[in-house]
């Protein structure tokens, strides 16, 4: 699955939660107010690695990856329907690496996630040996 797939599922799983009554997570927030890059840089290491979890266990062409990218677009646009009538700073749901994070800051690392591995694809694509045919 991919990792913004996967963030999109955690805020709607935690809003759907949240609105029964039931939220998943009630400890204390600890990001509150905090921006992701804020967060990142508070608690991931240098040359962070994604958890097990969040690991690609699948191959394919670039162009696959391109169009399973674009598949998310619907999910992003549901969800504020999802949100509706709750505070995004109430839908928390921990992250793997950094803990609680609220459905804002998961949108926001959604972003940028998007921004890391878009950087990541340049720099690899500007190297002399990526083929360019």
């Amino acid at each position: 699955m991919l990792a913004e797939q996967g963030s999109i599922n955690r805020v709607w799983s935690a809003a759907d939660a949240a609105r029964m009554g039931r939220p998943v997570w009630t400890g204390e927030p600890v990001h509150r107010g905090r921006s992701i890059e804020e967060i990142v840089k508070l608690t991931w290491v240098a040359g962070q690695e994604a958890p097990e979890i969040a690991r690609p266990r699948r191959g394919g062409p670039a162009s696959y990856w391109i169009v399973a990218l674009q598949c998310n677009q619907p999910l992003l646009e549901a969800l504020p329907a999802r949100l509706e009538g709750l505070d995004p700073r109430d839908v928390v749901t921990p992250h793997p690496i950094s803990g609680p994070w609220d459905a804002d800051q998961w949108l926001a690392f959604v972003r940028f996630h998007l921004v890391l591995h878009r950087a990541q694809i340049e720099s690899v694509t500007r190297e002399a040996a990526f083929p360019r045919s």
